[in-house]
């Protein structure tokens, strides 16, 4: 699914939560994306590894913790992007696995569109399984709000 060009979501601090029901992960599948053929924007993926990544510019930062996206049920990720810190925190299912700072900043890119389940420079990355309640946030969420909205939602996911 593609919006047309959303910029109120490129320089400034974020949060993008989604349910995520993977049946594999292909390399740097995407959930959300604005990202050029430039290499400017920003992505929300998961890595071949089930890991959460967060890409700004031409840098992917992946999440260093524990925590992994399963395979064939339901997960509730959510990475806030403190855009003043350049940190990405990392939850699966409200717990969070770990931070990650990154030195890119580049992810101003006014001519592409916010696209759902793939990467927009090279209509690849495509998410393999289902997404489902997707959350944008011009903020970056507290752990205690993460929390909020995914017990808000757990039970019509059989969590």
């Amino acid at each position: 699914q593609t919006f047309s060009n959303y910029q109120g979501f490129d320089t400034t601090s974020k949060t993008m939560c989604a349910w995520i029901n993977l049946t594999s992960a292909a390399a740097s599948s995407t959930f959300i994306s604005r990202l050029g053929t430039a290499g400017l924007g920003w992505a929300f993926m998961v890595s071949s590894s089930f890991k959460l990544v967060f890409r700004t510019g031409s840098t992917e930062v992946a999440d260093a913790g524990s925590g992994v996206v399963p395979t064939g049920t339901w997960c509730f990720v959510c990475i806030p992007y403190d855009f003043s810190a350049t940190t990405a925190y990392y939850y699966y299912n409200a717990v969070l696995s770990g931070s990650q700072t990154t030195t890119d900043t580049s992810a101003a890119n006014s001519s592409v569109n916010m696209q759902i389940g793939g990467l927009n420079a090279t209509q690849a990355g495509y998410l393999t399984g289902s997404i489902a309640h997707i959350s944008l946030y011009n903020r970056t969420l507290s752990a205690a709000e993460v929390a909020q909205n995914f017990n808000a939602q757990r039970g019509r996911y059989g969590i």
